[in-house]
């Protein structure tokens, strides 16, 4: 994930890349509440994986402070930083779409990860994502 300073994302102020194994998509979840900006699918893969690390760096002032306050660790400005993750596996649903109204862009839809269950539907810290 990159953050940025300006609404343009033309200023990079830090980044964060986490790190996972053993990546599993099991069955299809059905009957979920597509909601709205932007809609999801009602229909998602459930997905399982196991958090291995987490690298991450503070291009500024302002991004070293941002990383800093998370909690995960102490970053220094200009330089990268890697954590080792726990090993915890998370589970979790997600859906693509490349047919999101005035896009030509494919999404991902993230819902909310979970070390005990699988998500029941989409929620409000969900993650949408595109390329």
């Amino acid at each position: 994930m990159y953050y940025y300073s300006d609404s343009s994302c033309a200023t990079n102020t830090a980044y964060l890349r986490y790190g996972y194994t053993s990546f599993a998509v099991g069955d299809n979840v059905s009957g979920l509440t597509a909601g709205s900006s932007p809609a999801r699918p009602t229909t998602a893969a459930k997905v399982s994986y196991t958090y291995s690390c987490l690298i991450g760096k503070g291009e500024t002032d302002n991004g070293t402070t941002f990383l800093n306050n998370l909690n995960i660790g102490t970053f220094t400005k200009g330089t990268e930083k890697t954590i080792t993750g726990g090993g915890t596996v998370y589970k979790n649903i997600w859906a693509t779409a490349d047919n999101v109204s005035g896009s030509t862009k494919t999404w991902l839809y993230e819902g909310a990860k979970s070390s005990s269950s699988y998500p029941s539907d989409w929620g409000s810290s969900d993650d949408v994502s595109f390329k």
